[in-house]
């Protein structure tokens, strides 16, 4: 992925964070029905933190050291002292942390309710903080925002170079649970792009379907394709749940089954071959 000179990468990448109830919703009158609503989003700010909360959840930003981080929050057991976010640029072994560059320009915006918008959450009135982090030729436009009558936080990034940059992955935020404090640890569910992490009190993810959510030490268990990537030690036998239809449909048992998988990234347009070629072993590719 290039990110080209002035040119937005990212419009919006968003972490949905928010409590998790089993009713439905209603309308935007009538937010997931229960003894406790959302209320009226605020927004503080006393000495070096900043506090977005509602009636049901706080959560702190702390600006310290010329840098700005996560403070925590407590009603989701989230501990405080995490990056806001982390760029990986060119093959992924540079890592540019939000601590590491430049803050600037740190805001508290005031959302009007918007009738005629597009988007849901754009229709109610909310507070966001909003911050600018530069090193080098990149930008980072970063925002958390809190509406009126929300159960999630949502943070937004725009990304922009001053010149031409390859982009290896953004991780738009981390957080830390305190399993004990929560009585249930984070899960991924699902085994594709765009899967969602869950637990009794928190449900997250990335608005978009190509999004990757991690538990533990936050590191995808994907890697990027290369032709001499995959080794005899990259396959095993799959979960059979995990086996697609066309391959049990036309009589392959999972069990008979070695598999690998890779995310491939072209360069440039047009057709593209890939050649893999079978050089020993037990499987007799029939």
């Amino acid at each position: 992925m290039m990110l080209h000179s002035a040119t937005r990468l990212l419009s919006a990448a968003f972490l949905a964070l928010g409590l998790s109830t089993p009713a439905a919703t209603l309308a935007q009158q009538v937010i997931f029905p229960q003894e406790q609503q959302a209320g009226t989003a605020r927004l503080s700010h006393t000495a070096n933190h900043y506090v977005l909360s509602n009636d049901l959840l706080t959560a702190t930003f702390v600006e310290s050291g010329g840098t700005l981080r996560f403070g925590g929050c407590p009603q989701l057991n989230l501990n405080a002292g995490t990056e806001l976010f982390e760029i990986r640029t060119g093959n992924g072994a540079t890592v540019v942390r939000a601590s590491e560059m430049t803050l600037s320009n740190v805001r508290e915006i005031n959302y009007a309710a918007n009738p005629s918008a597009t988007k849901g959450a754009e229709k109610l009135p909310g507070r966001a903080l909003e911050a600018t982090f530069k090193q080098g030729n990149l930008t980072v436009l970063w925002r958390a925002v809190l509406r009126d009558g929300s159960h999630y936080l949502r943070t937004e990034m725009k990304l922009t170079a001053s010149s031409d940059t390859k982009l290896f992955a953004v991780v738009p935020m981390l957080y830390e649970v305190d399993v004990h404090a929560a009585g249930s640890a984070p899960r991924k569910v699902g085994n594709t792009r765009g899967a969602v992490l869950l637990s009794d009190k928190i449900f997250a993810g990335l608005e978009t379907p190509m999004g990757l959510n991690t538990v533990g030490a936050g590191e995808s268990d994907e890697r990027p394709f290369t032709h001499d990537a995959w080794t005899t030690d990259d396959f095993a036998t799959p979960a059979a749940a995990t086996v697609p239809a066309a391959l049990l449909a036309a009589g392959h048992p999972a069990d008979k089954l070695a598999v690998a998988q890779g995310y491939v990234t072209f360069k440039q347009a047009g057709s593209q071959t890939l050649t893999f070629t079978y050089k020993g072993g037990p499987h007799k590719l029939n």
